[in-house]
């Protein structure tokens, strides 16, 4: 064997190490991967006053799912952005829909507020644009929930936004109160544009939190990376690195190794009953539910497995498809999950879907 065969030979089985650490290819499920049935799936109504419910970003507490929407459409105009609802009683939630929680005043608690400078910034605005906050995902540790979240400026045009950077809230007086945006020197965007996105959830292990996070460098791309931080400091972007399968956790969040390619939202973490991690989420290209398994959060990651078809859209896209952790049941054999469809007819809305793993 020559030099070049041994070089090629080396190069590719570089390669394929480097494919079964980045977890499966998209293209069909691994052996020992998960698969389900649908036992329920229900339709949830909007608050009253209210014209739809779209899908949340949801943080797990022990008590139940604390369920962000990012914006409600109100029936008269307008809409009310970063509300929220603690659910926990599925058939109630199948019932009756969510209920808003409510401030000493009775009215809905906005969990993720501008401050009143920015209010009063965007009031003075006359370019057609003002600042939104975004939430993203985010924990559960020891009773305090984390919520990492997008600044952006939006519009004039409907689909116009500008990605000014990225910060962090704290639950810190439970889930039913305002979440304290985290202020450091004064500003509130501790990331740039430029930087993990924080757009998966995240899970806490030992000392750290992991945080998956997907981002799109091209069209039909979404890399999902893995950034962890020290529970003691997640206020200081320095201290977070990003998980590299050759040389392990990294400060330069552009050395991160993708775990797989996925469009659409995920969830991610430990599963009692298939004992492995669990990464559930929404394709948004197939309109399907899909489920990844892996021995470690890091991986190497198999699947995508379907596990349903979900509402085909009638434009754009679904949204949503996170499990709900703190609804779930049965030992983690029985999982709920939501996901938001944009059809026609009574399927319409946002479905809360009862899925029992085999």
């Amino acid at each position: 064997m020559n030099k070049k065969t041994v070089a090629a030979s080396v190069l590719l089985l570089v390669l394929l190490a480097w494919g079964q650490a980045c977890g499966g290819d998209g293209d069909g499920g691994g052996a020992g991967g998960a698969r389900g049935t649908v036992l329920r799936d229900c339709v949830l109504v909007p608050p009253s006053g209210f014209s739809d419910l779209g899908a949340p970003v949801a943080l797990e507490y022990p008590e139940g799912s604390l369920w962000v929407f990012e914006s409600l459409p109100r029936e008269g105009g307008g809409e009310l952005r970063n509300t929220l609802a603690l659910v926990s009683d599925v058939d109630a939630l199948c019932a009756q829909g969510p209920t808003l929680e409510l401030d000493g005043d009775q009215q809905p608690v906005v969990a993720l507020a501008l401050s009143e400078a920015e209010v009063q910034a965007n009031a003075a605005r006359t370019d057609g644009r003002r600042l939104d906050l975004v939430p993203l995902g985010g924990f559960v540790h020891e009773g305090l929930g984390y919520l990492y979240y997008d600044q952006r400026l939006s519009g004039p045009g409907i689909f116009d936004s500008e990605l000014l950077g990225r910060g962090l809230c704290i639950f810190e007086e439970g889930p039913t109160a305002p979440c304290l945006r985290v202020t450091v020197g004064g500003q509130t965007l501790l990331w740039g544009p430029v930087s993990h996105p924080f757009n998966r959830g995240g899970l806490v292990e030992g000392d750290y939190a992991l945080l998956p996070g997907c981002f799109r460098p091209a069209a039909f791309e979404d890399m999902c990376t893995l950034a962890r931080a020290p529970l003691a400091s997640l206020e200081d972007p320095a201290t977070y690195q990003y998980h590299n399968p050759f040389s392990g956790w990294q400060s330069d969040p552009s050395n991160a190794g993708v775990l797989f390619n996925h469009a659409g939202q995920l969830s991610l973490r430990w599963n009692t009953f298939l004992g492995s991690y669990l990464a559930l989420g929404a394709d948004i290209w197939e309109s399907q539910v899909v489920a990844y398994t892996a021995p470690v959060p890091t991986g190497p990651w198999e699947g995508p497995d379907v596990l349903f078809d979900a509402v085909p859209p009638a434009s754009f896209f679904l949204a949503g498809g996170v499990e709900h952790q703190s609804l779930a049941a049965q030992g983690d054999q029985l999982l709920r999950l939501s996901y938001f469809t944009n059809t026609t007819g009574p399927a319409h809305g946002l479905h809360l879907v009862t899925l029992q793993l085999e």
